[in-house]
């Protein structure tokens, strides 16, 4: 605008105010005006408004459905809360009359044009049409939201409290079953793969990776990790900050640490991710920790101790040897090999395997449980690929994996339980190789039952303190001796053998001379305070022969490079550096014609030929026929060849068995060359004919149910050697025999019957568990000149008897005392 002011004269400006849409507030402006007065030329008329008003709340829905809901599980919706007024929303308080609901806001004061979120939560405690209404309370009044939902009767999950079973040590599997039941309104859903671990389950390996492979142990123990026969994927792991190391355990099983320079800070700092992970079931298995090393293992708190402060070449001794770590492993003799034991101090602690030279009674092997996982300690360094050591890392990935080497259940079929129905889940328990004492595990069932998503059954079992008789022989291919080893459980006292051939002895190790070769039952009772076992098990005699030979490689001067390791089907020698060794009498193993076999030839230099021949015509020469591997490898250290043993060979003769190491790659080695650069190696080969494989199989009936008599019927193919264990304390070689089971061992109503068959081959086992319950009870009176029983059968038997002494009574009769006249009418 302008204009003109006169002299004295004014000029009203009338100034409009709009608060439409304007938020309630304060607000300030000004107006200039420019003029031709010469002092001031533009001059401010400050404007000032203030509005109020009040805050009107707004939902964006009036109800909220949770449709169908299962009891006891949570379920959310929420609701937006808008302000459409031009004040402040002040959210106060929220109410239902259900305490089921619950709510939360992520904003109690919503400014004008804005809107917050208003969460509700419903946790149904009963089932039913569970209907509500939330209010809102605000400071210009009040809205309510309506609240619908059907809830569902949860599924309820009922399982055993505890399994307890009492079982005779070495009486083998005992199988149970045990129900689970739904008793809830809904769907019980069952997650079988966790009820317990199962072959074919594919196993996560992580192998945590250093990046300086100091003598190649990193490669060796990777290898022996790619080789490993289950089913398994193997990812490494470069990068060890707890984060990364948090991920990828999340997609692993099992974590192994292998001998490494990584600082023990990084084990600090994993500790608590680690200790989570073995909590939840997972697996870690540390390898070779020495002095500064095994400061990793202690920093992650899974186990305690020191390390040795140097390696060790020295001998191992078995303290479990039927643990399944040590499953197929007959010695852990680790001369010649980087092993750094610890002296682990944690209570719980398995030793398996102990040291009994330099630092004596450290540990080896051992393994500790901590809750649902497993932390395992192996201390070899893998400087060098040891077959043993590999079985041993194999064997503890495969009972990481497994539950309690003792209990197993059968995988669910059923995976969902209807209201008011059931699921039967058999289990078997073996203590085959248990001793004595009790023994503890967990059944962990996950399930949908939402007040039990995890159900634990404990399981325990006592095992008595008999002896369970048990051994291994190794026979002596020079002289026809077989040296036997006790391997029987729970301490025994005394031995009683029987070789088969007529002799006897009763030494706990002894030592026995056969005569002639061939496949002879040995027998073993041991006994102890409470209870004798015995075992019967085939043993293969080599025979008191001598492997003949026309010529042997002439040793002369000293040998920096050769043979240091040797292994083939039974044998793994580890071998000092030579021109020549024979073997043949400390080293043999037995094989089958048309068997396929493997050859591992380990050398101290990396460069040269393998050459190796079985004679097997026993007539001392090597031909070019008898040449069973021919290898050149002119770049590893590690030479292997496999062939197949000829099914025209002399059997049940000790044959020399000649491998050869040589320098150069391009000229074969002959069998009897004047040494220069090659090194040989005897050992004996002991062939058996080739045949098909035994296979052990019976029936039974019961002839008489009151005398207990049973008839058992031989089924078995391919055999022509009979061996029958009753369980009772009878045996007997005939095919088909038949037994009074008049008495049983102990309190039990049951036997493990076994039938044992063999043929040139080999042998097998089958066993049978008889239940007797059905042989009724019997009626024994002791009198000082006779004893005689009654058997009780239905409606059988009527017996008169005169007792003038004492009366003893199996079974359900009425007896009257002193000089009376018994009635027993069945």
């Amino acid at each position: 605008m302008s204009g003109l002011i006169h002299p004295g004269d004014s000029l009203l400006i009338l100034v409009r105010f709009n608060s439409s849409g304007i938020l309630g507030g304060n607000y300030s402006d000004s107006i200039f005006f420019h003029t031709n007065e010469p002092l001031n030329p533009d001059r401010p008329v400050y404007l000032g408004l203030s509005t109020s008003g009040s805050a009107i709340p707004a939902l964006s829905a009036n109800c909220l459905s949770f449709n169908s809901v299962v009891q006891y599980t949570t379920v959310q919706d929420s609701v937006k809360l808008y302000n459409l007024g031009c004040d402040t929303l002040h959210l106060l308080s929220w109410q239902f009359s259900n305490s089921d609901y619950s709510a939360n806001a992520n904003s109690q004061l919503i400014l004008p044009g804005d809107s917050t979120t208003i969460s509700v939560h419903f946790n149904p405690t009963v089932f039913g049409s569970m209907n509500d209404t939330l209010t809102l309370f605000f400071q210009t009044g009040s809205k309510k939201i309506c609240l619908n939902s059907t809830v569902l009767s949860a599924p309820a999950i009922s399982a055993p409290i505890q399994i307890n079973h009492t079982l005779s040590a070495c009486s083998g599997i005992t199988t149970g079953t045990f129900y689970l039941h739904n008793n809830g309104g809904s769907t019980l859903q069952i997650n079988s793969d966790l009820i317990d671990r199962k072959p074919g389950i594919t196993t996560r390996i992580l192998l945590l990776k250093d990046t300086l492979d100091y003598n190649s142990t990193y490669t060796h123990l990777k290898a022996a990790l790619i080789a490993y026969p289950g089913n398994h994927t193997l990812t490494e792991l470069t990068q060890f900050a707890p984060a990364n190391l948090s991920t990828a355990l999340a997609s692993a099983d099992i974590f192994i640490v292998p001998y490494t320079f990584i600082s023990s800070s990084y084990f600090t700092n994993a500790a608590s991710v680690l200790d989570q992970f073995v909590k939840q079931g997972g697996v870690v298995i540390f390898n070779a920790a020495r002095d500064r090393f095994a400061v990793n293992v202690t920093a992650t708190g899974l186990l305690h101790g020191i390390g040795s402060p140097g390696y060790q070449a020295t001998v191992g001794v078995m303290v479990l040897p039927n643990h399944p770590i040590l499953q197929g492993i007959s010695s852990v003799n680790t001369n010649y090999e980087v092993m750094w034991p610890m002296n682990l101090s944690d209570p719980d602690l398995i030793h398996i395997v102990k040291t009994n030279s330099y630092y004596t009674n450290t540990d080896l092997v051992a393994c500790r449980k901590i809750e649902r996982g497993k932390v395992i300690y192996i201390g070899n360094a893998y400087f060098s690929p040891l077959p043993n050591y590999n079985l041993i890392l194999n064997n503890a990935i495969t009972y990481g994996m497994s539950h309690e080497f003792w209990l197993s259940t059968d995988t669910i079929s059923v995976n969902s339980i209807v209201p008011g129905d059931s699921i039967a889940v058999n289990y078997s328990i073996d203590v085959t190789d248990l001793s004595s004492g009790t023994y503890t595990s967990n059944l962990l069932l996950y399930s949908s039952d939402p007040l039990h998503l995890l159900t634990t059954i404990p399981f325990t079992i006592n095992v008595s303190s008999k002896p369970c008789a048990d051994f291994f022989a190794v026979p002596d291919s020079c002289n026809g001796s077989v040296s036997f080893t006790d391997k029987s459980l729970n301490a025994p006292t005394s031995w009683s053998w029987d070789f088969g051939d007529g002799s006897n002895s009763t030494l706990q190790n002894p030592v026995h001379q056969y005569s002639s070769g061939g496949t002879n039952f040995v027998t073993l009772i041991t006994c102890n305070a409470s209870d004798c076992d015995t075992s019967v098990i085939p043993v293969e005699c080599i025979g008191p022969f001598s492997v003949s030979t026309q010529c042997n490689p002439v040793r002369s001067g000293y040998s920096f490079d050769g043979i240091t390791h040797v292994v083939f089907n039974t044998i793994d020698n580890l071998t000092p550096i030579a021109y020549y060794n024979d073997y043949t009498c400390t080293n043999s193993t037995i094989v089958y014609q048309g068997g396929q076999y493997a050859l591992t030839v380990e050398r101290s230099y990396q460069a040269g030929v393998l050459r190796a021949w079985i004679d097997y015509d026993n007539d001392g020469l090597f031909t070019n026929q008898e040449e069973v591997a021919w290898n050149i490898n002119s770049s590893f250290q590690l030479m292997e060849a496999k062939f197949t043993i000829s099914n025209s060979s002399v059997t049940r003769t000790p044959l020399r068995m000649r491998i050869c190491e040589g320098t150069s790659s391009t000229v074969k080695p002959l069998p009897c060359d004047t040494l220069g650069s090659n090194k040989y190696q005897d050992y004996t080969v002991y062939v058996i004919p080739d045949s098909v494989n035994p296979i052990a199989s019976f029936t039974y009936s019961v002839i008489d149910s009151c005398l207990g008599i049973i008839q058992f019927y031989n089924h078995s193919q391919n055999s022509n050697t009979y061996f029958w264990d009753f369980g009772n304390g009878l045996t007997s070689t005939d095919p088909n025999p038949l037994i009074d089971y008049d008495s049983l061992p102990g309190n039990s109503n049951f036997v493990n019957v076994n039938l044992t068959v063999a043929n040139s081959v080999g042998f097998n086992t089958a066993q049978q568990l008889i239940i007797l319950d059905h042989f009724l009870p019997k009626l024994s009176i002791l009198s000082s000149s006779a004893t005689i029983l009654c058997p009780v059968t239905p409606f059988s038997c009527m017996h008169l008897l005169i007792v003038r002494f004492r009366i003893m009574i199996i079974g359900y009769i009425m007896i009257l005392f002193r000089s009376i006249i018994i009635w027993i009418i069945c």
